[in-house]
């Protein structure tokens, strides 16, 4: 009995991290191929490389620029170049993925 729950919970462990970590960082990491895929395609159909930035990706979902307002004017900096100068594929791949792991490993390490 004790082992089989052990074993039980250990799945559900594994199932949760799958779902709560690696998926969402498959999807984001697919996500910014998407984004190179469609400036690759914008490339060879026009000759011109489409620059996208998580800046133009915020307003294009809110409708407003995104302005970092934290208090402290050198973090406001640091976020606001982030934002406006990092390619959306960069942020997709790379960037949100640590970040999501950062995140998970101070929820576990509780």
């Amino acid at each position: 009995m004790e082992g089989e729950r052990e074993q039980r919970n250990e799945r559900v462990a594994r199932v949760a991290s799958f779902v709560l970590v690696i998926l969402p960082m498959i999807l984001s990491a697919l996500a910014g191929l998407i984004v190179v895929g469609h400036q690759c395609l914008d490339w060879l159909r026009f000759g011109h490389w489409q620059e996208m930035t998580f800046q133009d990706a915020l307003y294009w979902i809110f409708g407003h620029p995104f302005y970092s307002q934290t208090g402290w004017l050198g973090i406001d900096k640091i976020v606001q170049w982030s934002v406006d100068s990092l390619s959306l594929a960069l942020w997709f791949i790379i960037i949100l993925p640590i970040i999501w792991r950062v995140i998970w490993f101070m929820i576990v390490a509780r």
